[in-house]
């Protein structure tokens, strides 16, 4: 047997050791950066009015949709039915989870903006937010939905 062949390579712990530390500043770098994203959600106990529903057909004119937050929760009106579900959001992540709503029929044009409402809601990824307007974004920065805030 070929003592050489199980010897360590010179230097090759401080590259070990170099990995290691690397991996440990990746791990506490990722837990502050969860940490201020979920302490930094400032959508709850607000409620807003949906004012654009851009890169869709269906127009929103004369009917209204609604959400409210409360810390991880989200209700709302939709044109026909109301729903409910849970969310995240930290930083501009913004995550919905499974919608749960009333399962009522309305006019065509009516539960059409509903799907593309529930659509565009359910693949949302980030949001900007100031005191007037909240703005919901797709993982490639393309506006989905537009709301201004309720009086």
């Amino acid at each position: 047997m070929d003592d050489r062949q199980h010897a360590p390579r010179e230097g090759s712990h401080g590259v070990q050791w170099g990995l290691a530390a690397a991996l440990v500043l990746m791990i506490v770098a990722t837990g502050v950066v969860a940490w201020r994203m979920g302490s930094s959600n400032q959508l709850g106990g607000t409620s807003w009015v949906l004012t654009e529903l851009p890169h869709s057909e269906v127009g929103i004119a004369g009917h209204t949709v609604t959400v409210s937050f409360t810390a991880d929760e989200l209700t709302g009106q939709a044109p026909v039915n109301t729903y409910s579900g849970e969310y995240t959001a930290g930083g501009t992540v913004f995550k919905v989870g499974d919608i749960a709503l009333t399962r009522m029929a309305g006019s065509e044009p009516a539960m059409a903006l509903e799907g593309a409402y529930f659509d565009a809601l359910t693949n949302v990824t980030a949001y900007v937010y100031d005191e007037e307007t909240l703005t919901f974004l797709d993982p490639d920065g393309v506006v989905f939905l537009v709301f201004e805030r309720s009086q």
